[in-house]
């Protein structure tokens, strides 16, 4: 039972209701920050707590926090839960009152009607505690006086007021409004729903190293790819990026092996796949790694299947229109 009552003390400054299923429910009532000129007091926001019999269906806040808490099944959870409720019931029925640390006290009054009496504020219930402040006392004036010779003026009285204290109490209440106003601010806290205190767990995202081609409308795409595609990143290709030649002929369509989305890539897999006969063709943004070239798409055609082990060493090539 004391594990419901922490769970219940818990999930009361973070939800509106938690409610006992058959007995009734806890509600939060937020008040704003208030200034006690009787008392000299700074209240600061809180959420005071009430008690509404009529709400007793279970919504399975509680049995899933302790379901989170204890890491056990919801099923297991909401046993825990009626287990302790109908315990409650019982010293109801046998004590007349059941105390919940830091929340209050629930009597059972005439014809069984639940009453509800809150934890004092001063108390260390789950409500922020007021600010007291020094009561201020205004400073007494001095008056001096002063007797002259003449009869005209025979008195003189110098008035001095001690203004430190007062601008010292001033800026204090001050700075206590401002609080005070801060603390007012509703904040929206996305873990709210949440009763456990886990660590998160993270994943670290997966490195994408090659956007997908684009298909042109009536041709199936292919990308031929080397036995080792994770050698073309981190490959250091400065010494052979001067020997990567770029597209110097006229032939109207390219037998292309490869399609990268820079440069620096279509070098890197020219220079490991290591034949001189590759060159690129700039299209857009993409540079296609091309190994022939022609007037007509068979005449490319012809001229890739007469390279020894074309097939097996590019299956994924397709004819493209410059």
């Amino acid at each position: 039972m004391n594990e419901l009552f922490s769970h219940i003390a818990y999930l009361i400054r973070r939800h509106d209701c938690v409610i006992l299923g058959g007995i009734g429910a806890f509600v939060a009532v937020r008040e704003p920050a208030a200034f006690d000129m009787e008392n000299h007091r700074v209240i600061p926001p809180r959420r005071s707590v009430a008690f509404n019999g009529a709400i007793t269906h279970d919504d399975g806040l509680l049995s899933a926090s302790i379901s989170r808490r204890q890491g056990m099944s919801f099923e297991q959870a909401a046993a825990t839960v009626s287990s302790a409720i109908a315990d409650i019931r019982k010293r109801l029925d046998s004590d007349g009152a059941v105390y919940f640390p830091r929340i209050g006290t629930l009597h059972l009054g005439d014809e069984n009607r639940v009453i509800f009496t809150p934890e004092s504020p001063t108390s260390a219930s789950v409500m922020l505690p007021s600010l007291q402040l020094r009561q201020h006392i205004p400073a007494p004036v001095i008056s001096v006086e002063v007797e002259h010779q003449s009869a005209s003026r025979s008195v003189a009285v110098v008035r001095v007021p001690l203004h430190r204290r007062m601008i010292s109490s001033v800026a204090s209440i001050a700075m206590l409004l401002i609080l005070g106003f801060a603390l007012s601010t509703p904040i929206d806290i996305g873990t709210a729903q949440t009763a456990s205190l886990a660590t998160p767990s993270f994943t670290a995202p997966q490195a994408v190293t090659i956007d997908p081609i684009p298909q042109p409308e009536g041709l199936e795409l292919n990308l031929a790819i080397p036995n080792r595609p994770d050698a073309i990143i981190g490959m250091d290709i400065r010494p052979a990026i001067n020997s990567v030649q770029t597209t110097a002929d006229n032939g109207r369509y390219v037998m292309v092996v490869a399609s990268l989305p820079c440069r620096s890539q279509a070098e890197a897999y020219i220079t490991h796949d290591g034949n001189p006969s590759l060159r690129i063709l700039e299209k857009g943004d993409k540079f296609r790694v091309y190994i022939t070239s022609g007037t007509t798409q068979s005449e490319v055609s012809e001229q890739a299947r007469a390279i020894a082990d074309f097939e097996s060493r590019y299956p994924g090539a397709w004819v493209c229109r410059r």
